[in-house]
C-alpha cells in the first residue's frame, strides 16, 4: 500500500499498491469492489491519488446552456449547490427506459459523479469515472515542452528517459477543466561522486498543468459512456461466469459417460478392431450382429447400476444447462443488447462528440450488436440441443440396458423400468420405428465424428474412444471448430466462442476510447512552472465560484481563534504580493497551490478562471495568471522562531462551512530547544478582504 484517497462522500477508500493495483474499499461492509480489467491499467508502483467531485462544479459551466439543462426549478429553488447534478432531456428518457427494462436499474439511481486520478512512478495518469471505470491513461511524458527536456538535459538525462521524474501530485479541478501534476526530477549521480558522504541526488519540482477542456465540454456523454461500460463491464462478467459454470456443469453430467465409454478402447486395441466403436454400435441396431469387442463390453465391463447412474447425472446436468441459459444467459444477452444498441444511438446522433473525441465508431458498435445478436440465436439453438440430446441419450441408454440384459441373459429391472419412464421419449423402447430411426441417427452422427477423432489421433493414440458421441451441447460448449466429413471447419461456431467475441469486440472499443481521449488533452503552457528543489510539502486547492464580499470570514475568525496571541507571529504583509482581486471577476473560481519549503516557510499561489469566459475556452483558450506570495511565520528578531511543519486547506462554501487555512506550527527557542507545538486556523476569504480594504 502506497497511497491513499477518499471518495468525496467518505463512503469508499482508494489504495494504490505497490505493483499497480488500484483496490476501493467500501467503508460500511469493508469489503473490496471486484477490479476491472483494462488494457490502460498501471503497471508500475502508483505514487499519487485524487479523487475529486465534478457535479457541484459542472453546474457552474452548465448554467448557459439552457437549451440542454432544467435550470429555471433548480434556481427557484434558491439551493443550487444541494441540487443534484443537472442532465440533459435525452440522458433522462434514457434512464426512464432502463428503469423499465433493464433488470435492477432503478430511475431514482444515485449518479456518482466523481473521477479518481491515479499515477504511477512511469509518468502514466488513469482516469475513472465514478471510482471503477478506467477511461483513458495519460501519458505525461508526451506533454513535455523543451523547458523539460532541459531539466533532464541539466541533470545528465537523455530525452527519452522516463526514469528521471516522478509524478508527487495529480489534481483535478472540479470542472474538468485542468489537471495539475506536480513533478519531481532526479538528478543521476556521477560515478565520482557516487561514492562521497552527502552527496545525494539533487531534485527539481516542476508544476505541469493539462488542459482537459475537450473532455469538460462533453462531460455529460463522457458520464453516460462511463456509466454504460460498467454496466456493460458487469454484464460480461455475469455472462463469463455463466459461461464457466454451464461448461463446469456440463463436464459433470458427461464424466461418467466417458469414463465408461473410454473403457471400450483397451477392448478394441485388444482385438484390434479398426473401425471406432459407434460404427459398431450403428451396426448392431441395423443388423443385429454384435462385433466381439462390444459383446464382451456388454457382459462384463458395463452393468446396469452404471447406465442408471450415466443416464441420472447426464438428464440433472441438460436440466441445470436449460435454467442457466433461460434464467441468466438470455436475459444478460439481452439487456447487453439493448445497452450496446442506445449507445450506437447516441453515436449516431451525435458523431462528432462520440466518434471524433471518444473514439466510439458507428461501425464498431454494429458488429458488437450483429456478434450479440449472433450468440443469442447460438443460445437458442443450444436449448434445442439440451432438447435433442436429452432424448437422443434417453435412447441410447435405453438400447445399451437392452444390449446388457441381452449378453449376460439378466431379466429387465425395475430400475431399467424407472430409467425409462425418466427418459420420456424412450418409454416404448427401441422397438418403435421412429425411436429406432432417430437411435439410428444419433449413432450415425456419432460415428462420423468419432471417424474424424479417430483421423486427428497419432498412431500411438489410434484406439482413443471418442467420447462425446457428437453431442450438439458438447459442440456448443466447446470453442474449438466443428470438423466436416471432409475435414474442413464448419462455418458456424459456438456460443462460447461467440461470447468470447464479444469480450474481445468491447475490449477493442475500450482501446479506442481510451487512446482518443488522451489525445484529446493538450497543455496548458500558463500552468506550467518550476517551482525549486526545496519543497517539503504541496497541498492543492479548487475553491468554488464565490463573491468578494466576505466579511463574515473576518468574524468567524476572531471568534473561532485559539490562538489569537500567536497572530502577530505571521507575516501576513507578505499576503499583499498577491494585489487586490480584479474587479470584475467576482463570480470566478480560484485555485490555490501551497509549497511548504524545507526553512519552514509557505509559499501560496493563485489563479483566477472566470466561470462565465470559460465556455469560450475551446476558440480562445485562457491563461492562468499566477500571484504569488510568501508567509513567514516569525519575524527574523525573534528568538523563538515558528517552522510551519505541515499545512493544509479544508472547509466547504456549498455546505457553509467557511474554508479555513490550517497550520502546524512548531516552536523552537535558543540552543535549537523545543517549546511546543501549535496550531494555528485562518480564514482563506479574510485574506481577500485585507486586500480589498488595502
Amino acid at each position: 500500500m502506497m497511497t491513499l484517497a477518499w471518495k468525496p462522500d467518505g463512503l469508499q477508500l482508494a489504495v494504490g499498491c505497490d505493483e499497480g493495483d488500484v483496490a476501493i474499499f467500501e467503508i460500511e461492509s469493508g469489503e473490496i469492489l471486484p477490479g476491472r480489467q483494462s488494457n490502460f491499467r498501471h503497471e508500475n508502483c502508483i505514487t499519487a491519488m485524487h479523487w475529486a467531485q465534478i457535479s457541484e462544479a459542472e453546474l457552474s459551466i452548465s448554467c448557459t446552456n439552457s437549451k440542454r439543462r432544467h435550470q429555471k426549478a433548480i434556481e427557484a429553488s434558491g439551493d443550487v449547490w444541494k441540487a443534484p447534478a443537472l442532465i440533459s432531456q435525452s440522458k433522462l428518457q434514457f434512464r426512464h427506459r432502463s428503469s423499465r427494462f433493464l433488470k435492477g436499474f432503478t430511475q431514482d439511481h444515485a449518479i456518482d459523479d466523481t473521477v479518481l486520478v491515479t499515477a504511477d512512478e512511469r509518468g502514466y495518469i488513469a482516469l475513472w469515472w465514478m471510482g471503477r471505470v478506467l477511461l483513458t491513461r495519460i501519458d505525461v511524458s508526451k506533454h513535455f515542452a523543451e523547458e523539460e527536456f532541459k531539466i533532464m538535459e541539466s541533470m545528465n538525462h537523455q530525452r527519452d528517459d522516463i526514469n528521471c521524474f516522478r509524478i508527487e501530485r495529480a489534481d483535478l479541478s472540479p470542472d474538468l477543466s485542468l489537471l495539475f501534476v506536480l513533478l519531481a526530477f532526479s538528478s543521476k549521480r556521477s560515478s565520482q561522486n557516487a561514492g562521497k558522504e552527502g552527496q545525494g541526488e539533487t531534485k527539481l519540482h516542476r508544476i505541469v498543468a493539462l488542459d482537459m477542456t475537450s473532455i469538460q465540454y462533453i462531460h455529460e456523454d463522457v458520464a453516460l459512456v462511463a456509466n454504460t461500460i460498467d454496466r456493460v463491464h458487469k454484464i460480461l462478467n455475469q455472462i463469463a461466469t455463466t459461461s464457466r459454470q454451464m461448461t463446469t456443469e456440463w463436464k459433470n453430467a458427461t464424466r461418467i459417460f466417458e469414463l465408461k465409454m473410454g473403457l471400450i478402447g483397451s477392448l478394441y486395441e485388444k482385438y484390434a478392431c479398426e473401425d471406432p466403436p459407434q460404427v459398431d454400435m450403428l451396426s448392431v441396431v441395423v443388423t443385429g450382429i454384435t462385433a466381439p469387442a462390444l459383446a464382451q463390453y456388454f457382459a462384463q465391463d458395463i452393468q446396469e447400476m452404471s447406465v442408471h447412474r450415466m443416464q441420472k447425472a447426464l438428464f440433472s446436468g441438460c436440466e441445470t444447462l436449460r435454467k442457466l441459459v433461460d434464467e441468466k444467459l438470455k436475459r444478460d444477452l439481452v439487456d447487453l443488447l439493448f445497452l450496446v444498441s442506445e449507445l450506437r444511438g447516441h453515436v449516431k446522433w451525435n458523431p462528432q462528440t462520440y466518434a471524433i473525441t471518444m473514439g466510439i465508431t458507428v461501425d464498431a458498435l454494429d458488429e458488437l450488436v450483429k456478434t450479440a445478436q449472433d450468440t443469442l440465436m447460438e443460445v437458442e439453438s443450444l436449448t434445442l440441443a439440451l432438447h435433442e440430446t436429452r432424448q437422443d441419450f434417453a435412447l441410447f441408454f435405453q438400447w445399451i440396458l437392452e444390449r446388457i440384459r441381452i449378453h449376460s441373459d439378466s431379466p429387465q429391472s425395475g430400475g431399467a423400468n424407472a430409467s425409462a419412464r425418466d427418459a420420456g421419449s424412450a418409454v416404448h423402447g427401441t422397438k418403435s420405428l421412429l425411436n429406432l430411426r432417430r437411435l439410428c441417427d444419433f449413432l450415425h452422427q456419432a460415428a462420423e465424428v468419432a471417424k474424424q477423432f479417430k483421423k486427428q489421433q497419432p498412431d500411438h493414440n489410434a484406439y482413443k474412444v471418442e467420447t462425446s458421441f457428437g453431442n450438439p451441447v458438447s459442440l456448443q460448449l466447446s470453442t474449438r471448430p466443428e470438423l466436416l466429413s471432409d475435414g474442413t471447419e464448419k462455418g458456424t461456431v459456438g456460443c462460447l466462442t461467440l461470447i468470447k467475441n464479444l469480450q474481445e469486440q468491447w475490449s477493442t472499443i475500450l482501446d479506442a476510447i481510451g487512446g482518443t481521449l488522451a489525445q484529446s488533452v493538450l497543455r496548458e503552457e500558463s500552468g506550467c512552472f518550476t517551482v525549486g528543489s526545496i519543497v517539503e510539502e504541496c497541498h492543492v486547492r479548487f475553491r468554488l465560484p464565490f463573491f468578494s464580499n466576505r466579511s463574515d470570514d473576518v468574524d468567524d475568525i476572531d471568534s473561532e481563534s485559539e490562538d489569537e496571541e500567536n497572530d502577530d507571529a505571521v507575516d501576513w504583509d507578505a499576503l499583499k504580493h498577491y494585489g487586490p482581486v480584479q474587479d470584475g471577476l467576482d463570480n470566478c473560481s480560484m485555485t490555490l497551490l501551497g509549497f511548504r519549503l524545507q526553512s519552514g516557510v509557505l509559499l501560496l499561489l493563485r489563479a483566477f478562471q472566470d466561470g462565465e469566459t470559460s465556455q469560450l475556452r475551446r476558440d480562445h483558450p485562457s491563461r492562468l495568471q499566477w500571484e504569488a506570495a510568501t508567509v513567514r511565520f516569525s519575524h527574523g528578531s525573534s528568538s523563538s522562531p515558528l517552522i510551519c511543519q505541515c499545512f493544509d486547506f479544508y472547509g466547504d462554501a456549498p455546505t457553509n462551512k467557511t474554508e479555513r487555512l490550517a497550520f502546524v506550527l512548531d516552536c523552537v527557542g535558543e540552543g535549537q530547544v523545543h517549546q511546543g507545538t501549535r496550531c494555528l486556523i485562518t480564514g482563506i476569504g479574510s485574506v481577500v478582504d485585507e486586500l480589498l480594504q488595502d
